[in-house]
């Protein structure tokens, strides 16, 4: 009885792995079929737009049958072209087929409810701007889909729609700080000077948690903010906003914000100091070597490591310095110093600052 209960559930076993192999070959041989169509329908419509375009062929009736008709591949075979051609028949060709030969399949996208469609008709507008649908953008910006969100971004950027960026930067100041901001101040990384002059008007009017996350992109670039639009956040009682202007100062080296980096080496915010040690060894200026000195004995490791690195790049005069320590943790400071090479500390050093900054 047992021996046969045994077997039973043994074949069960065998059953049960025979199916889930049928299973698996059935759902591959799907995804294999569903693969090539997909390929077939990008590569017939690539060969159509090549010919259209090599024949400067638009505004014509067009019909392009529903078994090639795929409105993903229309997309990335016009970015892929949207690389090659900037031209004005580009521009004229590229309205024609997401407003004409496929405009059904665009409304269909931008009115869905799933997220990838939405995500394909916002690239669909980036590449051709149609302010007819804008308030879409501004729709999506609410969705919780963060590939969405993302996709609204670089749209805002690259149409250079200032209330559209405006909303973006509302967004992330409601998000921030969290991984997925990160992602959002890409987008405006790679932009345009354009686009930054855009975020330097927004920065001007923003609410204060509004214009950090504008100081965390324009604290990238240099020849936008000046000391003198950044005073009143210095002295701000909000220590993020605070922290991000002293952050985008660094990045301004005028004799008017060195000397102000002077005056907060003993605030009472670590992260401050930090940043004021890294403004005064930015300057490589010799004469500021005793204000370097006067980190190696700060409270806070990384005080005392960037003065120290600051120090050891002044050359002699710094290693000087750094040998005739006589409290303990300067001394400290001072030893690993000389005794570290250069080049691997060098980039250690870059590492801990970039997280620290």
């Amino acid at each position: 009885m047992i021996d046969l209960t045994i077997k039973k559930i043994i074949f069960l076993e065998y059953e049960f792995l025979f199916l889930l192999l049928i299973a698996a070959v059935s759902f591959t041989f799907f995804f294999q079929l569903k693969y090539r169509r997909k390929a077939f329908k990008a590569k017939t419509l690539k060969v159509i737009f090549s010919q259209l375009i090599s024949q400067r062929v638009f505004g014509e009736r067009l019909l392009i049958p529903n078994e090639i008709r795929d409105f993903e591949s229309v997309i990335k075979i016009l970015q892929d072209f949207d690389q090659i051609f900037s031209d004005s028949f580009w521009t004229s060709f590229k309205r024609w087929i997401i407003y004409d030969v496929f405009y059904e399949d665009f409304l269909s996208h931008i009115n869905s409810t799933k997220w990838d469609k939405q995500i394909l008709a916002i690239r669909a507008l980036s590449m051709s701007f149609d302010p007819a649908y804008e308030n879409y953008a501004f729709k999506f910006l609410k969705s919780k889909t963060v590939l969405l969100q993302l996709a609204i971004a670089n749209y805002a950027v690259h149409i250079k729609n200032s209330e559209l960026i405006y909303a973006c930067i509302k967004y992330m100041s409601k998000i921030s700080p969290s991984t997925i901001e990160l992602f959002f101040r890409d987008s405006f990384f790679s932009s345009s000077c354009q686009t930054f002059q855009l975020l330097l008007n927004i920065y001007k009017r923003a609410e204060e948690n509004e214009r950090i996350i504008c100081l965390k992109v324009l604290s990238e670039k240099t020849g936008f903010l000046t000391f003198e639009l950044l005073k009143n956040d210095l002295m701000s009682n909000n220590l993020p906003l605070r922290w991000w202007a002293f952050h985008a100062l660094k990045n301004i080296p005028t004799p008017g914000s060195v000397d102000f980096f002077e005056k907060n080496l003993n605030d009472p915010n670590w992260q401050i100091r930090f940043t004021s040690f890294f403004a005064i060894f930015n300057t490589k200026d010799e004469k500021r070597a005793a204000i370097l000195e006067k980190g190696l004995s700060d409270s806070h490791f990384a005080i005392r490591l960037i003065s120290g690195w600051g120090l050891k790049k002044l050359g002699e005069k710094g290693k000087s310095i750094l040998i005739n320590q006589q409290l303990p943790e300067a001394k400290k400071i001072g030893k690993y110093m000389l005794l570290t090479p250069s080049p691997t500390f060098d980039k250690l050093m870059e590492r801990f600052v970039k997280s620290n900054l």
